[in-house]
């Protein structure tokens, strides 16, 4: 019989794995092993202590700690004691944190004593009555007598307030019905079982890790381990170290490891090319199962991986939902898609076009209760009792879902034309010189018209161009980016970009915020003027000072209405952002100045530059 109370399972997982290892902390300074028995102990004694100290049931307590052994521990403790659980990012600055507290009521912190700034701003507000360091001192244990405060399924389980990418973050309320639910889908799935153990390295903040990497596994008996901060250059070090079985982990940590993994089998002779697989696995250790979830994966890294021999399965959620929605199968997992519905939830596409995309909707009992104080909000979320994830993509045929972007990040163009900012991404992330990039649509006024196009925020992989030799940037970049340019239609071309030289603002999980690039750089993009002095060689200077590329460039500002400066190797696309209705008026206006008629498939295919315009006219004015 399904237990909808986060209590009862964890009562049920102590009895049935009762001297197996339940959790195991690696950090030099904490290291600690504790079996299933001696863990429900701790949280027993700790549960106690909290209702001894006047813990209520449905009083807030905040859990503001990295990784260790203590998480799962306070976690179920203020579960234990009615009480609900409000986890925060200790990274977060002071003043959102203090919002947190303050929105969700929090009276109880739990916060390491090693956080000294963290602690000085806690004692502050007036509203927190007890802040709880650790490591813990010593607890009484708890009577025989003592048991959970008993938890209804509707009962507010967790209280977690988001990091979007479109706006501020809300309180999302998830029930123990919510939470016990989602766990009991993912079991039916059997893709674990007692005799495994797992990585712990996700931010247990998040609902992503702290129902894959907490939940699933103490309510399945696996041994969950927690290493030190130094995981993400030691990560493959410490899976052979702790012979872990299974990593759950996001797009980001994977795509690095394949890099690095390619890099090496790259390397090989040729004669041991037939080894890879025995290598890779030697490599890894104990890991049979790679699980990737909170953004999307690149699917040549998930085709690279099972094409190993490792098997790695993508999947879907949203902390509305508990978060997991969709996985994909362990016997047939598909590349480029986000799984199929796990069991108990229902996907629909609402709104198709004729292409059958449309927003993605969810129906089952891992749907959250709300929004904390935001009833309208609440209701804004569903529709005819579906809740609206906000993610636009469709099913295949095979019943696979895919993810094609977010419906509030869709750039819609004058001509009517939906642009999905990750799509566009994922074709100019291609190259290996870009190592971040996220794409705007920009609106510029140019004279009395509106200039509409795609702009890239592009973070280059320096060592990459330096490695290659690349001494100009942009240049390098221009380069590469109208060649990928060719292979996409012209409303979804990149027109222009903006290097920068720090990583682009992200949440925990590796989405990119948008609505944090938009402010941060688009009054640098729409005032981007300067782009340093032109290099040419003697034989492009002098073409450059030729009367008849005085006269081209003369004819492209008149007919694009351009003030500034137009110089010899400006793209048409990225520097001029000219599309595709552009491209037509200037090659009119070409024509019309010079008498000369442009063949189209030239315009098409041979001209990116406003050099290539130069020497075409002088070839046809001959």
């Amino acid at each position: 019989m399904i237990s909808y109370s986060l209590n009862e399972n964890l009562i049920d997982s102590a009895k049935r794995f009762r001297d197996r290892i339940a959790i195991e902390d690696k950090a030099p300074d904490r290291h600690e092993r504790l079996s299933f028995a001696q863990l429900y102990t701790k949280i027993k004694s700790l549960a106690f202590f909290l209702v001894s100290s006047g813990i209520k049931k449905s009083d807030r307590i905040a859990l503001i700690l990295e990784n260790r052994a203590e998480w799962p521990m306070i976690f179920f403790a203020i579960s234990y004691a009615g009480a609900v659980i409000v986890p925060i990012d200790a990274r977060l600055p002071h003043k959102e944190i203090g919002a947190i507290l303050s929105d969700s009521g929090a009276k109880f912190i739990f916060v390491s004593e090693e956080n000294l700034t963290l602690l000085k701003f806690l004692k502050t507000l007036s509203q927190i009555e007890k802040v709880i360091t650790l490591p813990f001192k010593a607890f009484q244990d708890a009577s025989e007598s003592f048991k959970a405060i008993e938890a209804a399924p509707d009962d507010l389980a967790v209280l977690l307030y988001t990091s979007g990418t479109t706006q501020e973050p809300k309180g999302v309320m998830l029930t123990h019905k919510n939470l016990c639910s989602n766990f009991n889908s993912i079991n039916q799935l059997k893709l674990f079982t007692c005799r495994d153990s797992m990585l712990s390295i996700l931010p247990l903040f998040h609902t992503y890790a702290m129902m894959t990497t907490l939940i699933v596994p103490l309510f399945s008996g696996l041994r969950i381990i927690y290493v030190p901060l130094d995981w993400p250059e030691r990560l493959i070090e410490y899976m052979r170290e702790t012979k872990a079985s299974i990593l759950i982990g996001v797009p980001q940590m994977f795509s690095a490891m394949h890099s690095r993994m390619m890099k090496k089998i790259n390397g090989l002779p040729f004669i041991l090319r037939p080894f890879t697989r025995l290598f890779i696995k030697k490599a890894l250790g104990k890991v049979r199962l790679f699980v990737s979830g909170g953004a999307k994966l690149d699917e040549t890294v998930a085709r690279d991986f099972l094409r190993l021999g490792i098997k790695i399965l993508e999947g879907y959620g949203l902390t509305e939902t508990s978060p997991v929605l969709s996985l994909n199968p362990f016997k047939r997992p598909k590349p480029g898609s986000c799984g199929k519905p796990v069991p108990d939830v229902q996907i629909e596409i609402m709104n198709k076009d004729k292409d059958g995309i449309g927003e993605i909707a969810a129906k089952g009992p891992n749907i959250m209760k709300g929004y904390y104080k935001d009833e309208l909000k609440t209701g804004n979320a569903f529709k005819d009792s579906w809740f609206l994830t906000g993610d636009i993509g469709y099913i295949d045929d095979e019943g696979y879902i895919h993810i094609v972007g977010r419906s509030k990040e869709v750039i819609v163009l004058s001509s009517g034309k939906n642009i999905y900012p990750e799509e566009i991404e994922r074709h100019y992330l291609k190259d290996p010189c870009v190592k971040e990039i996220c794409v705007l649509g920009v609106l510029r006024q140019k004279g009395a018209a509106k200039l509409e196009y795609l702009h890239a925020v592009v973070l280059p992989d320096f060592n990459f161009l330096k490695e290659h030799g690349e001494k100009n940037i942009r240049e390098a970049i221009k380069n590469r980016f109208n060649n990928l340019s060719k292979e996409l239609p012209g409303y979804k071309r990149i027109m222009g970009f903006t290097i920068i030289r720090d990583s682009l603002p992200k949440t925990v999980l590796g989405k990119i915020k948008r609505y944090e690039v938009h402010k941060r750089y688009m009054l640098v993009i729409l005032g981007e003027q300067e782009r340093g002095e032109e290099i040419l060689s003697e034989e492009d200077r002098a073409l450059a000072e030729s009367e008849i590329a005085k006269k081209v460039i003369a004819c492209i500002k008149g007919a694009l209405d351009i003030k500034s400066p137009i110089r010899l190797n400006d793209s048409i696309e990225l520097d001029l952002g000219v599309d595709s209705m552009a491209m037509v008026e200037l090659v009119c206006a070409v024509e019309k100045d010079f008498n000369i008629e442009l063949d189209e498939k030239v315009v098409s295919s041979g001209i990116t530059t406003v050099k290539d315009i130069i020497l075409t006219v002088k070839e046809l004015t001959k």
